[in-house]
């Protein structure tokens, strides 16, 4: 902003001005485009908090207007004129988006747009939507938290470079082998006392939810309200995967963050071989991390007790062409999901709506050498569900925790099925209905990521389903 006011001779961007004149005029609204205004308003929070601030964006012969303008004609152009009302409110707030800034977490948000039936459709449907946002923070607390959560991958990795030292004494290689033997085989998972290892999972999230600075957008609170007070079990399938599909801590109870009794009891679901890894075992018990076996999946369900797991799992990062990613026109985000199936056939088992999820910004979190293809690495992280792979995250740091990137996760409308038993004799109309949800789950996944791509600044971007 300081850049186009200089273009133009205007007053310079700053808090001190704002809170003066409470208007702000940004002429010439090519040079800005609406992902551009969407990340200045999501820093203007932490830039000054007790003001109450106007943004017109006119177009340089349109004068001025304020927000009790007249509604233009449909035929003048949509976007000469955006006025968006920001308040602060608290440390995380909660919004009610218009159409012109949908996904704007952490705003209070109302426009004054010339609107065609269209534009009047989205904005009452974004409405509904509810946004909450944490005002990031990657300070040493933070950091430390996350530290907590996800740093035990250098540990691990650390431990195994001395044990097979050269120059390691046979009693350090005693020692390292005896403690990992009864962190991942005797120890309980939740070996703490009084439930403090709990306790010390949820401050770890609360942290990783400053760090990350978590946005959620809750496109049908109400419909999710409903399945809750049925007593209902909802699936809440989280996409992408990639090197690690850390948001999905979003939806932890600590945080606060679900309607009903999803705030308060919900599953995250991952791979059994990652909660027998030492120490790792411990620290996903605590954030309430359990199996994605299909035994354990059923249970929750048949209890109604929602769940949330990630389809794609690590395929999805060897299909992942990194040279794409130096090529803005060709970057795409890859799902692998055209043969993940199972969780429908359970979801009409239990007549449990499945609800797309989408984190945006995980994509760059870490840094890693690519494993495609189906080399022998590939398929046994396809196989087993871990992937072998060298990476790195903030500063740089081999195996260290992922870097401050801003996250946001969209969660879609419910999409309702219905009960069916699943017996020999009903095998073959199960299979269609199977077939028949997939293909609705398929086209709201993608519906949802199109929906907000542009706020997060991934316009570019494409969605690459195989």
């Amino acid at each position: 902003l300081n850049r186009h006011y200089s273009e133009h001779n205007s007053v310079p961007f700053t808090p001190e001005r704002i809170q003066e004149i409470g208007v702000l005029q940004c002429c010439h609204p090519r040079f800005l485009s609406k992902s551009s205004i969407f990340r200045i308003l999501q820093r203007i929070p932490t830039i000054s908090n007790h003001f109450r601030m106007i943004i017109m964006a006119v177009d340089t012969n349109t004068p001025a207007q304020e927000e009790s303008a007249p509604t233009k004609n449909s035929n003048e152009k949509e976007d000469d004129v955006a006025t968006i009302t920001t308040e602060k409110k608290d440390a995380s707030v909660t919004s009610s988006p218009s159409s012109s800034s949908p996904n704007l977490a952490s705003l209070s948000s109302s426009s004054s747009l010339s609107s065609s039936g269209t534009t009047a459709t989205a904005a009452a449907v974004a409405s509904k939507w509810k946004i909450k946002s944490t005002p990031q923070d990657s300070s040493f607390i933070p950091t430390l938290g996350v530290t907590f959560w996800m740093g035990w991958n250098f540990v691990l990795i650390f431990l195994q470079c001395i044990l097979f030292l050269p120059f390691t004494s046979s009693v350090v290689r005693t020692v390292i082998v005896v403690v990992c033997t009864m962190s991942s085989l005797v120890l309980p998972a939740n070996f703490v006392p009084f439930g403090l290892g709990y306790k010390f999972g949820d401050w770890m999230l609360l942290q990783g939810e400053k760090y990350f600075g978590l946005t959620t957008i809750i496109e049908d609170e109400e419909s999710l309200q409903q399945i809750s007070d049925q007593n209902k079990a909802a699936i809440f399938s989280f996409e992408p995967h990639d090197l690690l599909p850390y948001p999905v801590f979003a939806f932890n109870p600590a945080l606060q963050r679900m309607p009903g009794k999803m705030g308060k009891v919900l599953h995250c679901l991952t791979s059994s071989i990652i909660l027998r890894m030492p120490f790792i075992r411990h620290i996903y018990t605590w954030v309430r991390v359990s199996s994605v076996d299909k035994n354990t999946f059923r249970s929750f369900l048949q209890k109604g007790e929602s769940v949330v797991f990630v389809p794609g799992g690590v395929h999805e990062l060897t299909y992942t062409d990194p040279l794409e990613s130096k090529d803005e026109s060709k970057q795409s985000i890859v799902l692998y999901l055209k043969k993940r199936k199972g969780f429908i056939k359970l979801a009409l088992e239990n007549g449990s709506p499945i609800v797309p999820v989408f984190g945006f910004h995980i994509e760059d979190s870490y840094g890693y050498v690519a494993v495609g293809g189906d080399g022998f690495l590939a398929t046994l992280g396809r196989s087993t569900g871990v992937l072998p792979i060298f990476f790195w995250g903030r500063f740089g740091i081999p195996f260290g925790i992922p870097r401050p990137n801003k996250i946001t996760v969209a969660i879609g409308k419910p999409i309702h099925v219905p009960k069916y038993d699943n017996t020999k004799s009903n095998a073959a109309t199960m299979e269609e209905l199977v077939e028949k949800y997939h293909e609705v789950f398929l086209k709201e996944m993608e519906s949802l990521f199109e929906r907000h791509k542009e706020s997060v600044g991934w316009s570019h971007k494409k969605l690459k389903i195989i």
